[in-house]
């Protein structure tokens, strides 16, 4: 195991009724705060309401910035830091998806460094100069990214087409409300997205290097076993709070840093490639992962099998995850990538293809942009630059 330092600084409230701790826990760092939302979701369930009445109660003063989009944009960061700036804000509160939260993370580092956030993300060393971020709380509504109990997000530059992810020490929400119950309404294509998002950050986690690794792979090992469990009922069953449960806490842990004790780094090949198809097309980012993750894993597969090098990763999911008993190490390896496509196929009810959401995806230009941003090395293995080719050519 690797020297490891872990503290987790966020607070979690888990299920329903908790809101009546929200005021407590926002008075204890600010008085005025930045609302921040998507679009109207939290509208239809009520949600909106129930917060705006607790701030007024309570004499919190807020200023809203709705509307945000999935894969967050430079521009609504540009907006919420002119309002914190503006109005004296000193905490915000995002309400929504893991878009939300990720943008509001970015609107306190741009904030508390006083420079633009894009500036920020081509001088990605000046990040850690930054200190003194206004504090950052969530009320999630949806299950996917783990940005509630994480210092990271993700951000889009229409402008230059590039998705960039950035984190910052400060950046972690000091408290987080998670509520089954907000899940209820979430259309089947976002559970759908939700639940590859979490798989494919187990994946990028566990493939860290061609050995076993103790702790963090078993603890993986067992969210990826509790995640096929509840998995199906949860796509299909809006209404099932025992699924809703299971797959939003599963989230939650999944990217919270726990599966990273003991370990050098991830993989994140997979995230890179995909950050390229969603900054040209502003695919669903989960989908997405969904079908690059397999095609990545089974490249990675054959370079291990030409190099002679352990295969452990796979033999230990298909023997502890998928409960597969095949004696032949190799073929043992062959059918865990295999069975690892057809769980994400069988999510996705077999739409594996770009063609299949009417996406066309002009992935040249993408190549040659990773290959220019040193994307291509992972943790596990590397991908040259016709590997990503041959990828992108298989989900077309």
């Amino acid at each position: 195991m690797k020297d490891t330092i872990f503290q987790l600084p966020t607070k979690l409230y888990f299920g329903r009724d908790n809101l009546k701790y929200l005021a407590r826990e926002i008075k204890k760092y600010s008085n005025r705060i930045l609302l921040t939302y998507g679009m109207n979701s939290i509208k239809k369930i009520g949600l909106y309401d129930e917060v705006v009445n607790i701030l007024k109660e309570n004499d919190i003063y807020f200023v809203e910035l709705g509307g945000i989009k999935p894969n967050p944009e430079v521009s609504t960061i540009r907006k919420g830091v002119e309002l914190i700036n503006k109005h004296n804000l000193t905490f915000i509160l995002a309400v929504g998806g893991g878009s939300v939260l990720d943008n509001s993370k970015h609107m306190a580092i741009s904030q508390a460094a006083n420079k633009d956030i894009w500036y920020l993300a081509e001088h990605y060393q000046e990040i850690n100069k930054v200190s003194g971020l206004i504090k950052i709380g969530s009320i999630m509504t949806i299950s996917a990214t783990g940005s509630e109990m994480n210092n990271g997000g993700v951000l889009t530059n229409p402008e230059t087409n590039d998705k960039v992810g950035i984190g910052h020490r400060e950046a972690y929400p000091v408290f987080s409300f998670l509520n089954p119950d907000f899940l209820i309404t979430l259309p089947q294509h976002q559970r759908v997205a939700g639940v590859c998002d979490t798989f494919s950050h187990l994946l990028e986690w566990y493939f860290s290097s061609h050995q076993d690794e103790g702790f963090a792979d078993r603890y993986i090992e067992a969210l990826m076993i509790n995640v096929l469990k509840y998995a199906k009922t949860y796509i299909n069953n809006n209404e099932d709070y025992e699924a809703n449960s299971q797959i939003m806490i599963s989230a939650t842990f999944a990217l919270n840093g726990i599966s990273a004790i003991g370990k050098k780094a991830g993989d994140w090949n997979t995230h890179a490639l995909e950050h390229q198809l969603s900054a040209l097309t502003d695919f669903t980012h989960g989908t997405g992962l969904a079908l690059i993750h397999p095609q990545v894993l089974n490249t990675y597969l054959n370079k291990d099998i030409d190099e002679n090098k352990s295969l452990v990763k796979f033999i230990n999911i298909g023997k502890n995850v998928f409960h597969l008993d095949i004696k032949d190490d190799t073929e043992l390896a062959i059918k865990t990538c295999l069975k690892i496509k057809e769980t994400f196929d069988y999510w996705l009810d077999n739409k594996n293809k770009l063609s299949d959401y009417q996406v066309v995806f002009n992935y040249d230009n993408c190549v040659n942009k990773l290959v220019d941003d040193g994307y291509l090395t992972g943790e596990y293995q590397d991908l040259t630059k016709n590997d990503i080719s041959k990828i992108y050519e298989e989900i077309a």
